[in-house]
C-alpha cells in the first residue's frame, strides 16, 4: 500500500524542503502515518499534532487520528491559522 502526502510550506523546513513523498506501508490510520513520517523526519509527528489540519482524499477531516487511510489516498498536512 503507498499513499501520497503533501506538505504545508510551514513543515517543509522539517522535510528537508520536500514538498510531497510517497509513503509504502504508512499504517492503516492518519495516526499511524503520522508515527511512520516522524521516524523518516524527527520532529514532524509533534509538528502535525499541533495545530496542523489535515485533507484525505479531498476532505477535511476534524478529528483524523483514527481516520483509515487506504491505499493511493492523498494526504494533505495544511497549516492551520490561528487567528482572532
Amino acid at each position: 500500500m503507498t499513499v501520497r502526502v503533501h506538505f504545508s510550506s510551514d513543515l517543509r523546513r522539517l522535510t528537508g524542503g520536500l514538498t510531497e513523498v510517497e509513503v509504502a506501508d504508512p499504517g492503516a490510520t492518519v495516526k499511524a502515518l503520522v508515527a511512520n513520517l516522524d521516524g523518516r523526519f524527527p520532529g514532524l509527528g509533534e509538528r502535525l499534532s499541533a495545530g496542523t489540519a489535515v485533507m484525505l482524499d479531498g476532505e477535511v477531516i476534524a478529528h483524523p487520528d483514527y481516520e483509515p487511510v487506504a491505499d493511493g489516498s492523498e494526504v494533505y498536512f495544511i497549516h492551520q491559522p490561528s487567528g482572532g
